[in-house]
């Protein structure tokens, strides 16, 4: 059952002739594309009047797209035109008939309009904004310095259908922005919609490009299929971390904050537990290896804040009875630099824990610039 109110804003603005009624609702979005929910298209709207007569909406099509003009009010038929000042995101006639990608899907037939490169990229930088930290931090930005690294990060955290990997994202978005000409498709729409759907299918790798390397396992088959998995605050809260000196005070113990459960032993130094430290200073611990068992899907220092900035990201290792020996700042989607050490050196030291209690470990590839 659906629920629907007044619309407060739109019933009561003076552009709206006053015989239409607006009804507000909360139906299911269709799917989401990047920072905005969308529910898709079905018609498009006309400035342009008609005599047409009758007890429903009179329509017309351009092809096999259909036109409303007026809507009926008891015996009068009330013009839609006044109401492109008023719904702009709408599709219109006049401006998007002839230009706007259309699509099909599981028997359904919707249209979006038609986008250029300038205004993608646009969007793309307004991400790029949302998912910036503050000075010193680190986030999925500013840990790339190619815009299509940026983008592809970027994309990832906003995948409609599940966070599709970053890697993989790498190989699809410079051939959206390449390929000749231009779609003018919102890049989801491409890729899984439009023009791009069967870029990279198993039957047809080749057809339409040159393979690379990269395309043996970012295949449309793989890249549907290899998912990540990202917590939501209720799930993040179960790994947020407290740590205590053991009674002699040469350990450091790692201990769930909610549970009061020890951080169990990571699997030796090849597989140590993820961390993330967020803006908060507040530190999560997490098994990948539990997640991609219970979900199917990965588990990368991107599903613990869901893509958002922290102050720093690496690994922990583990030892018996919540024992840590030592914590690295390794993280592809991160890279945090000797800057995170220095920040985390202070926040253990304010705590006055032991600071020669466990290994500091470097990553690979700092300089003396970092």
């Amino acid at each position: 059952v659906l629920t629907a109110f007044p619309h407060a804003s739109l019933n009561s603005n003076e552009m709206v002739d006053s015989k239409l009624g607006f009804l507000e609702a909360s139906p299911p979005f269709h799917y989401q594309f990047i920072d905005q929910a969308v529910r898709r298209n079905r018609l498009f709207l006309s400035l342009n009047d008609t005599s047409a007569i009758g007890a429903h909406v009179a329509m017309s099509c351009f092809g096999d797209r259909p036109i409303a003009h007026n809507f009926p009010v008891k015996n009068e038929l009330i013009s839609l035109g006044h109401l492109h000042r008023v719904l702009p995101e709408v599709l219109w006639e006049h401006s998007d008939i002839s230009s706007a990608p259309g699509y099909i899907h599981n028997g359904q037939r919707w249209w979006s309009r038609r986008v250029t490169l300038q205004e993608e990229k646009e969007i793309m930088l307004k991400l790029f904004d949302k998912y910036r930290g503050p000075p010193g931090s680190i986030d999925i930005v500013s840990a790339h310095k190619e815009y299509k690294n940026q983008a592809s990060a970027v994309l990832e955290a906003e995948d409609p259908r599940g966070h599709r990997s970053f890697y993989c994202y790498q190989n699809y978005y410079y051939r959206y922005r390449d390929e000749p000409p231009f779609s003018g498709e919102m890049f989801f729409d491409w890729l899984d919609f439009g023009s791009g759907k069967h870029i990279l299918d198993d039957d047809e790798r080749g057809a339409r490009l040159h393979p690379t390397k990269r395309d043996k396992v970012c295949s449309k088959k793989n890249i549907n299929r290899e998912k990540i998995h990202c917590l939501n605050a209720t799930g993040r809260l179960w790994h947020e971390v407290n740590f205590e000196m053991s009674d002699d005070g040469n350990s450091l113990i790692a201990r769930y904050r909610q549970s009061g459960k020890l951080v169990p032993k990571s699997s030796g130094a090849r597989h140590p537990h993820l961390y993330m430290w967020d803006l908060n200073e507040t530190f999560f611990v997490a098994d990948d290896t539990l997640y991609e068992e219970r979900f199917g899907g990965s588990f990368k220092h991107t599903s613990i804040l869901a893509s958002a900035p922290g102050l720093s990201a690496g690994e922990v290792y583990v030892g018996n009875n919540g024992t840590v020996f030592g914590i690295n700042y390794v993280s592809g989607h991160y890279r945090p630099s000797i800057r995170q050490t220095a920040l985390m050196y202070q926040w253990f030291q304010k705590k006055g824990l032991n600071l020669n209690a466990f290994h500091w470990v470097g990553r690979q590839g700092w300089s003396t610039s970092d």
